[in-house]
């Protein structure tokens, strides 16, 4: 009855699901599968062996899907491009598992080699999916492989969460790519798993490091926000732990400086109070929140401007062309008030009232006045 049972079971998975063929166990000879059908494969009695699949991806990404319940068989299931380079490496430890994984690709066929290993020469099934993922803006947004150097980072738009995977090994780069166009940027960085310290590093156009960020083991939460160069930025994501695990992560990259910040339009002689919060951040002062103001001249002048606060304060003077012209801390009659003044030419000009020090909340009071 036990053996009518186990035939049974066993005619019913091949008939909602494919069997793979051999042989396949080359790049030449790997079979074809398809998006949403299950393929069940078969371990062979030797101590190494490997499946090869092959399908076209889709622009976007796929989840792979991978199980077994042979307890003394551990696997290794590779990606590689079309050009047979990988581009992605999973593992299921002893004892039977699975996996589950989205991963993110550029269009074009996709190889997976599946990979088994024991020390009791024995065989045993196992069940292989992919599940395509159409393009659409709803969906989630992954790393694209490979994108462990900075020649083939990932890219990434601001405003966007991206989907990563550290892999398991005592180190793996991830780099991801992207257009900076505003000075001011927020980062968020997110994930599950304990038992790994990241470290994120981005650099400019020119491979310059701009900002280096660690985030502890255990700190599953991470937020900042820095002054980064317009252009090209590159991020890299490095994960490190030593139990050899693996972790999903999500990170994202924000825009901070022209979306969020008002501009006020100043009048000469009179005294603007205002507040510093976290809508605003500089585009000058690494971490500081700011509040904006203009003003206008039609012929050339000597202006003053003063900015006083219980804070630490910090002034940034920016003609017509975004360039920062002018700059000051303390005042320099023993407080830490700032001042700016000097002969402009006619023309409008931006004022950023920010602070010395990183994320300082507080009152402020500010007034420009033209001679």
């Amino acid at each position: 009855m036990i053996r009518y049972i186990i035939a049974l079971s066993l005619f019913i998975q091949i008939a909602v699901a494919g069997i793979e063929k051999e042989p396949n166990d080359s790049f030449e000879d790997a079979q074809e599968i398809f998006s949403n059908d299950e393929m069940i494969g078969e371990r062979l009695k030797n101590e190494y062996f490997h499946d090869y699949y092959t399908f076209i991806a889709p622009k976007q990404s796929f989840k792979l899907l991978f199980s077994t319940q042979e307890e003394q068989i551990s696997y290794t299931i590779y990606l590689y491009n079309k050009e047979h380079k990988e581009i992605g490496r999973y593992r299921v430890a002893k004892g039977g598992g699975s996996l589950e994984r989205v991963v993110g690709v550029h269009e074009g066929r996709i190889y997976i080699k599946i990979y088994g290993a024991n020390t009791t020469d024995s065989h045993g099934t196992y069940q292989l999916e992919i599940d395509a993922f159409e393009n659409s803006e709803d969906l989630d947004l992954y790393e694209i492989e490979p994108n462990n150097t900075l020649a083939t980072s990932s890219p990434i738009l601001l405003n966007k969460t991206y989907n990563g995977y550290r892999e398991r090994g005592e180190s793996k780069y991830d780099f991801y790519k992207l257009n900076n166009v505003n000075n001011s940027l927020s980062l968020h960085f997110s994930t599950k798993e304990e038992y790994i310290k990241f470290y994120i590093r981005v650099y400019d156009q020119y491979r310059n490091e701009v900002k280096k960020f660690s985030i502890p083991i255990g700190e599953l939460e991470f937020s900042t926000s820095f002054v980064a160069p317009l252009g090209s930025l590159y991020v890299r994501l490095y994960g490190y732990n030593s139990t050899d695990s693996s972790g999903l992560y999500q990170v994202s990259l924000n825009s901070l400086s022209e979306a969020n910040c008002e501009v006020v339009s100043l009048v000469s002689n009179v005294v603007y109070n205002g507040s510093w919060n976290d809508s605003c951040l500089s585009s000058y002062r690494s971490g500081a929140y700011a509040k904006s103001f203009s003003f206008k001249l039609n012929s050339a002048q000597n202006i003053d401007i003063s900015l006083s606060s219980d804070k630490d304060t910090y002034l940034n003077l920016i003609d017509k062309g975004g360039n920062n012209i002018a700059f000051n801390d303390d005042r320099g009659d023993g407080s830490t008030n700032s001042r700016i003044n000097m002969f402009l030419k006619a023309g409008e000009y931006k004022i950023e009232a920010t602070t010395y020090y990183p994320s300082t909340l507080g009152d402020f009071s500010i007034k420009y006045s033209a001679k």
